[in-house]
């Protein structure tokens, strides 16, 4: 479970995963409401949901847009949810052995966290970190051992 403010409307909600899929829940006249249902094995663009082998990470503004998104991680790649209307969205995704820059994504290794104001107020940015056996000389650069 997650709590953060995934619509933009200065209030908090809840993100909830279960065996049969995810969803957002949020706080509307007194009552617990669903903003978005999805279940297993929908493609949220790209992505496909599998809550038995997705992580939900950590939660931030990342796109400075004033809605947190949701970091997804599974054994293909990592994704940044977002909730669009009534419906979970990935707009990012990418999978092992793409390169950043100097990072090479990889699930297995690579561990995310915490969020932090890197760039602006609103705007949130991921930490990286990667075992020091994981880490190359070539890529010294980019692991955190």
């Amino acid at each position: 479970m997650k709590i953060n403010d995934f619509n933009g409307d200065n209030l908090s909600e809840i993100l909830v995963s279960s065996p049969w899929g995810l969803g957002v829940i949020g706080l509307s006249s007194n009552s617990l409401t669903s903003q978005a249902l999805t279940p297993n094995g929908s493609r949220l663009g790209g992505w496909l949901l599998n809550t038995a082998n997705n992580e939900f990470g950590h939660t931030g503004d990342f796109d400075g847009d004033g809605r947190a998104e949701i970091l997804a991680t599974s054994g293909w790649g990592l994704g940044v949810l977002k909730l669009s209307g009534a419906a979970i969205a990935s707009p990012v995704m990418a999978p092992n052995g793409t390169r950043l820059g100097g990072w090479l994504i990889n699930t297995a290794n690579d561990s995310f966290g915490p969020v932090t104001s890197m760039a602006t107020a609103r705007q949130r940015s991921l930490a990286r970190t990667r075992p020091a056996s994981a880490c190359s000389s070539s890529s010294a650069a980019v692991c955190n051992p």
